[in-house]
């Protein structure tokens, strides 16, 4: 009598279990922290996955200039187990349509890298928005970016990996992302067939388990001393009009970069100084042989070239570099040029010096 009462026992688990999820035919997906089967309906269930904040990624594509100081850190997989009840022998996946921030004041978000490594988040499409849809062009690298996962067949069970990142805006300063951190949302929507099914989505919330704990990097040249460049004695008539490039004047300033962190990245350089009176291209002269010092020299001014491209002054552009581990390398030529107006009387004789800073940005 004992055997045949846990025989029946048994018989009504099973029972109790299957009808958890198979009360009306739908996909249902696993909430690991109430352990229920929720069916994806236009009541859109919310699930929490917890996810551990790893190393920095950097992407392909994706990021525009005025965003260039946005990082992105790896995110460890979530997984969400799935039941396949439908009625029919339909492929069905699910698809990610929204990513979402908690609101725009919040500096950071979920994103997700297409697999060509380009990137899509809330900042690179709309500064002033809390979501996003990875679909849609301009999402990520000017152009759609689709994430669709395989549900299972019919009355079966699978498991949907999620591979978040987390994206973190305009960083400047130092910043803690501390543990236990709500990331945003991401929602999925089903696809039967490849057509999105109305009122069938599911969100999942992201929270961290770690702290994240960053600084910029710092990147200096030349162990951070001040680059001197000795142009000798000039005689008036051998300073040319407009470029320099050709002239017999120019010189070469070898940059070694080195970073504070093993960075890999492009960097852009940008060259910070005063332009002269006569011409944007170049850096103001001023008199005496003191950096920064002196009187103007309305007609006499210092070109910057990467190979043959000038380096105009305060200019966003600049030029592109690689840093690789930490390190890199270029070579700079300089010249000095003299307005058309200028002569032996506005051209004072004596040493004249020109200042100017080379700053890094990642683009």
């Amino acid at each position: 009598m004992k055997l045949f009462l846990k025989l029946c026992f048994c018989i009504l688990a099973v029972v109790q279990f299957t009808k958890a999820y198979a009360i009306d035919p739908g996909i249902y997906c696993l909430d690991n922290a109430t352990g229920e089967w929720n069916r994806l309906t236009n009541s859109t269930p919310q699930m929490t996955r917890f996810v551990n904040v790893g190393g920095q990624i950097f992407p392909s594509a994706g990021i525009d200039n005025n965003n260039r100081n946005d990082r992105f850190y790896s995110l460890t997989p979530a997984f969400v187990q799935c039941r396949n009840s439908m009625e029919d022998n339909a492929d069905y996946q699910l698809q990610l349509t929204q990513v979402a921030r908690l609101n725009n004041a919040q500096d950071y978000s979920p994103a997700f890298l297409s697999a060509t490594n380009a990137v899509a988040y809330v900042y690179r499409n709309n500064r002033n928005s809390d979501t996003f849809d990875p679909r849609s062009n301009g999402a990520g690298a000017g152009g759609p970016i689709v994430f669709q996962m395989q549900l299972p067949p019919r009355n079966s069970l699978g498991t949907v990996l999620i591979t978040p990142a987390l994206a973190i805006y305009q960083v400047v300063n130092s910043q803690v992302v501390p543990a236990g951190t709500y990331l945003g949302n991401i929602t999925f929507s089903v696809l039967r067939n490849g057509v999105v099914q109305a009122n069938q989505q599911l969100v999942v919330r992201l929270v961290t388990t770690n702290d994240l704990i960053f600084q910029p990097e710092t990147c200096v040249v030349n162990n951070g001393q001040p680059l001197e460049v000795d142009l000798g004695t000039i005689a008036e008539v051998e300073i040319p009009v407009g470029s320099g490039l050709n002239s017999n004047l120019t010189r070469t300033i070898d940059l070694n970069y080195q970073c504070d962190t093993n960075i890999t990245s492009a960097m852009r350089v940008q060259l910070v100084g005063e332009p002269s009176d006569f011409s944007t291209t170049a850096v103001e002269t001023r008199t005496g042989n003191v950096y920064g010092t002196g009187e103007t020299i309305q007609h006499l001014g210092i070109e910057f070239y990467k190979d043959t491209i000038v380096l105009a002054p305060n200019s966003a552009n600049g030029f592109m570099t690689q840093i690789t581990n930490g390190v890199g390398s270029d070579t700079l030529t300089i010249a000095p040029v003299k307005s058309a107006q200028a002569n032996s009387v506005n051209l004072p004789s004596g040493y004249f010096n020109a200042t100017a800073t080379l700053v890094f940005t990642t683009p």
